[in-house]
């Protein structure tokens, strides 16, 4: 009898020594197969270690997984980039891609969970919070970016190169922006300030604010850059005729379409 007790301690023992083992293993596995990134909300997102299906919830965001080299990943786009002439032109393939909603009207949450994706990427304003809360809660990755000033579209920009494993492509395309940049103060360098050509930037107040102060590459180019609207009403005209002091030597539009 106390041989029997013996060996039965032993046998408990060693299971749980394996189930043990087995635990610290599957544990071990899922810190090899994740990651940890911080977003441009400072959200730290564990995201798989290989990102291979993506969903852009805005067209920008598209934008920049194309720019990094990413668009082969994309498995769902906004409903306006899935029409978008641009995109259609870089990835015909776009065609195939699931529409997941929008920006402006919301993201059809059903079709994104139906998806699967590694990670959706997310536009920054309040209403992605909520969303990315939902997100989370059905263990879906969300990484919001933020392309609304130059700092931040670099920091996006490699923080998508990161999320994509092409962090090298996306490092290479901050260094040629960064190179433009120089090349253009250099050639400025030579034409005197009042030769420079003055500029009007028309675009929708929605998306360019009135009374806002040039960029850093207006100042570069020392333009003279007035921020105005563009509306389909006869108001336009009144903010044409008020604009100006002197007249631009070029006008330029920015034609978005809603």
């Amino acid at each position: 009898m106390k041989n029997k007790m013996i060996y039965f301690v032993l046998a408990i023992l060693v299971i749980f020594t394996f189930v043990g083992c087995s635990a610290d293993t599957t544990a071990s596995k899922d810190v090899q197969q994740t990651r940890e990134i911080i977003d441009l909300k400072g959200r730290k997102v564990t995201i798989p270690k290989e990102v291979n299906k993506v969903i852009s919830s805005y067209m920008p965001a598209t934008n920049l997984v194309f720019i990094v080299g990413g668009e082969k990943k994309l498995v769902g786009v906004s409903d306006k980039g899935k029409k978008n002439p641009f995109f259609k032109s870089l990835y015909p393939e776009i065609d195939e891609l699931v529409e997941v909603g929008s920006k402006s009207k919301g993201l059809n949450i059903e079709t994104v969970v139906a998806m699967k994706p590694d990670v959706i990427i997310m536009f920054p304003n309040k209403q992605s919070e909520n969303t990315c809360k939902q997100l989370k809660e059905q263990g879906i990755p969300a990484v919001v970016i933020d392309l609304e000033n130059i700092d931040n579209m670099k920091k996006s920009t490699l923080l998508m190169g990161e999320v994509l494993g092409r962090k090298e492509q996306a490092i290479d395309v901050i260094k040629y922006y960064e190179d433009t940049m120089i090349m253009i103060e250099e050639r400025l360098k030579k034409i005197p300030i009042q030769d420079r050509k003055k500029v009007y930037l028309a675009a929708y107040q929605a998306r360019i604010a009135q009374n806002k102060k040039p960029t850093k590459e207006v100042t570069i180019l020392n333009q003279i850059c007035i921020f105005g609207e563009i509306c389909s009403n006869t108001k336009s005209k009144v903010i044409w005729r008020s604009s100006f002091s002197t007249w631009p030597t070029e006008i330029q539009i920015m034609r978005i379409k809603r």
